[in-house]
C-alpha cells in the first residue's frame, strides 16, 4: 500500500473511485451512499408497494346519511326541529332573504313580505306577498304551505 503526502492520492482514493475517505461508507459506516444504484427488482418491488397504497383509496367515496331533520334553537330559546332539506319556505325579514340569497338557496323562497318583495337588489319581486313583516297574512301563509316561516323574533304577535 501507498501513503501519499497531502495532496497525492493513496490506494484508498483509487480503490474507492477516487471519492476520497469522507464520504466513503468503508470508513464511516452510518452513512448510507445515496448516489448508488438501486437493484431493478427492489425499486420494481418498492414502486408496486407505493402504486397500491396510494391508490388504496380511489373510486371510494363515503356519503353520510343527511338527516331528516336538525334541532335548532331560536331567538327565544326554543329548540325546533326543521324538516332537512328545506324547499318551501316563507321569508318576511330582509335580512334573511339576503342571506338565503347570497347562499344559492333563493329558489326555496316561496312567499315574502312586502318590503322584501319591493327591494329589487333581492331579486324576489317574482315571489307572491303574504301581508307585512310585523303584521302577516296567516291564511296567505297556510295557502302556500311552507316548511318554515323566518321572521324577527318579536314580531308577528310580539
Amino acid at each position: 500500500m501507498v501513503l501519499g503526502k497531502e495532496g497525492e492520492f493513496n490506494l484508498a482514493d483509487i480503490q474507492d473511485g477516487g471519492r476520497g475517505r469522507y464520504d466513503n461508507p468503508r470508513y464511516y459506516p452510518g452513512i448510507i451512499d445515496l448516489c448508488a444504484p438501486i437493484p431493478l427488482p427492489s425499486l420494481l418491488v418498492f414502486l408496486i408497494i407505493f402504486c397500491v397504497a396510494f391508490t388504496a383509496g380511489c373510486g371510494q367515496t363515503k356519503k353520510e346519511a343527511s338527516p331528516a331533520e336538525i334541532t335548532i334553537t331560536d331567538s327565544l330559546g326554543k329548540s325546533i326541529a326543521v324538516p332537512q332539506p328545506l324547499e318551501k319556505v316563507v321569508v318576511l325579514n330582509g335580512d334573511v332573504a339576503e342571506a338565503l340569497s347570497i347562499i344559492g338557496v333563493r329558489d326555496a323562497i316561496i312567499g315574502v313580505s312586502d318590503t322584501v318583495q319591493q327591494n329589487p337588489y333581492l331579486g324576489l319581486q317574482d315571489k307572491p306577498v303574504v301581508g307585512k313583516w310585523d303584521n302577516p297574512s296567516v291564511e296567505k301563509i297556510v295557502e302556500l304551505k311552507p316548511q318554515v316561516v323566518l321572521t324577527y323574533s318579536k314580531w308577528p304577535g310580539g
